[in-house]
């Protein structure tokens, strides 16, 4: 049976003359064989027709066991390359913060970035020469800010867009998973994005989605929705706005209203008082962001009708309840 190898006894390996690809991650060694302890994602991330027959009652163990030999089979042609490929500066060592689809994907960003705590607590205490391997960052908006906020200069930056030999890898792989934190790793991301966050008025903010994707996952009523919410003070985010403002927001938001969505990720930068309402479709539930790490408590996660492209309408009556319990927050809320 597969068994993930999620918070594994060794917070840091080092790889010698290794091969790692651009768009799963995957680590092949120096004798072809994939790394197998390292590529969960690789084999958490299936297909979506694999994970849809998953649902359906397949045979997880079997999808599973496809999958990694169809990473095998890609392991073995890398290594048959590998006089072919580039070769990374011997003398730095590198820490992977690659994903498995090659890219950052929407709403998992964080899972990433927990790949860099224990390797860079460990670059604190000595004089050795790093760099971060990372995939493509095209879904992330200021990734170089993420990165300076979490210690990582621009110039220790590099993009890998092709299959590479990495004479020196260190990696740390999932501390808890996909979507979770470890109190160690929340705790690590909170004071690095916060700690310069200016104190404002308390925020409500409306977390759309219609433009992420026409005509799919949306929310059919938003312009009605609007029109009442804007009078109440709420804020429309889009996930656009820079990041420096999208900590600021959620760290100082009281309510926050949204169909379920990426941006709900940034729940995680809230403070206790904060309470949410996340809208999800009930033909495509996810209690991901209701279950991520957070210092929030009142998070309420309601399901509501779909149609076959996941949209929905969010029922106003519900918003303004949830509204109208504001007034029963205790007289001390906003205090951190």
């Amino acid at each position: 049976m597969h068994k993930f190898h999620v918070a594994p006894q060794k917070e840091v390996t080092e790889y010698r003359n290794v091969i790692i690809d651009h768009l799963t991650g995957i680590i092949v060694d120096d004798t072809g064989q994939l790394v197998v302890e390292q590529a969960d994602e690789a084999l958490l991330w299936i297909p979506e027709a694999i994970f849809r027959a998953v649902n359906a009652g397949a045979d997880k163990e079997f999808e599973f066991r496809t999958r990694r030999m169809w990473l095998q089979r890609l392991a073995r042609r890398l290594h048959e390359e590998r006089d072919r490929l580039e070769v990374l500066h011997e003398d730095v060592t590198h820490i992977s913060m690659m994903h498995a689809f090659g890219w950052y994907a929407f709403g998992h960003f964080f899972d990433s970035v927990q790949k860099l705590y224990h390797p860079l607590k460990l670059m604190e205490t000595g004089a050795r020469r790093w760099k971060v391997l990372h995939s493509d960052p095209r879904q992330v908006v200021d990734f170089e800010q993420h990165m300076q906020l979490l210690g990582v200069a621009p110039e220790q930056l590099v993009r890998v867009s092709h299959p590479v030999r990495v004479p020196r890898l260190w990696v740390s792989p999932w501390q808890a998973g996909p979507a979770t934190f470890t109190p160690q790793t929340y705790d690590w991301v909170y004071r690095r994005y916060t700690r310069s966050v200016e104190r404002t008025a308390p925020q409500r903010l409306y977390l759309t989605r219609n433009h992420v994707k026409r005509g799919a996952r949306g929310v059919t009523n938003e312009a009605a929705l609007l029109a009442a919410l804007e009078p109440l003070g709420f804020r429309v985010l889009t996930g656009k706005e820079p990041l420096r403002e999208i900590v600021s927001a959620f760290h100082n938001a009281e309510l926050i209203v949204a169909p379920h969505g990426s941006l709900l990720a940034n729940c995680m930068f809230c403070k206790e008082t904060c309470r949410v309402l996340e809208f999800c479709p009930d033909n495509r539930v996810d209690f991901s962001f209701q279950r991520k790490r957070k210092k929030l408590t009142d998070y309420t996660h309601k399901q509501v009708p779909a149609d076959a492209n996941f949209n929905i309408e969010i029922p106003l009556q519900t918003v303004l309840d949830f509204i109208d319990g504001t007034s029963r927050r205790c007289p001390d809320a906003e205090k951190e």
